[in-house]
């Protein structure tokens, strides 16, 4: 991928952290002690690509965009870093619609999707000693359905791209950067929400929900300013938080 390397280097210059092979940007990332606000860290290739609730996130080499991007959230434009998650789904979605006019959904709270399959996911982690905000996103570009283990190929998916994948991953990456970084119609909290609701699929849908070995059936009917996913079930409002359950569809 030198394509991809140039394109980055020339854009984000010193900003740019770039590794063939590494076993996760964000723990890359994390270990940093030097470290400054919109450092960015890519890799062709991760041995050991994360995800939510301790799951791995595939990362095939040289098929999809795996970045993290280093967040001091003393001087970040966006205030509110509970919701950092959100707005990363948010600015992600808008950067794939940009360079391939393809427009993916999310589903609560980190995970993009295209055509009902997972096409990415994000994983947002706090130093809570310091200002320190680390922001994984994994994309899927190229692969196809046969490129994928066999546990999950019936749910993951990729945006499909052909070649120059190069110019057109570099280019999702710029557009997710500017949009993370850049002060501008995202800095608005209820904006962000507004636009994160338009993507959720599942709002006003039955979805099925897992809290610990329980998995019960609501209503997804709202997410509020904290980002927690309002159900109805069996009558009664119920408030989720991130990690209190996870959303099964």
């Amino acid at each position: 991928m030198k394509r991809y390397k140039k394109i980055l280097t020339e854009k984000l210059g010193e900003r740019l952290h770039y590794y063939e092979e590494i076993d996760s940007t964000n723990t890359v990332a994390k270990k940093m002690e030097e470290w400054e606000h919109g450092m960015v860290i890519i890799a062709e290739n991760q041995t050991a690509g994360r995800g939510t609730y301790g799951r791995t996130f595939h990362s095939k080499a040289g098929s999809g965009i795996y970045m993290t991007i280093v967040i001091n959230t003393d001087v970040w434009h966006f205030k509110n870093e509970k919701l950092a998650t959100i707005y990363t789904a948010v600015a992600a979605s808008a950067a794939i619609v940009e360079v391939t006019k393809i427009s993916p959904k999310v589903k609560w709270v980190n995970d993009l999707f295209v055509s009902s399959r997972k096409i990415g996911g994000i994983l947002a982690e706090k130093d809570f000693q310091s200002s320190k905000l680390v922001i994984g996103i994994g994309i899927n570009i190229s692969q196809r359905s046969q490129d994928f283990p066999d546990e999950i190929k019936n749910i993951a998916a990729s945006l499909e791209l052909d070649f120059p994948i190069d110019e057109q991953a570099a280019a999702i990456v710029i557009a997710i950067y500017e949009k993370m970084l850049m002060p501008g119609r995202l800095s608005d909290v209820n904006t962000v929400l507004e636009l994160y609701k338009e993507k959720l699929f599942i709002m006003g849908k039955m979805v099925n929900i897992a809290c610990g070995d329980d998995v019960f059936e609501v209503k997804v009917i709202d997410v509020d300013t904290e980002g927690r996913l309002i159900v109805c079930c069996d009558g009664k409002k119920l408030i989720f938080g991130v990690g209190e359950v996870r959303v099964k569809v």
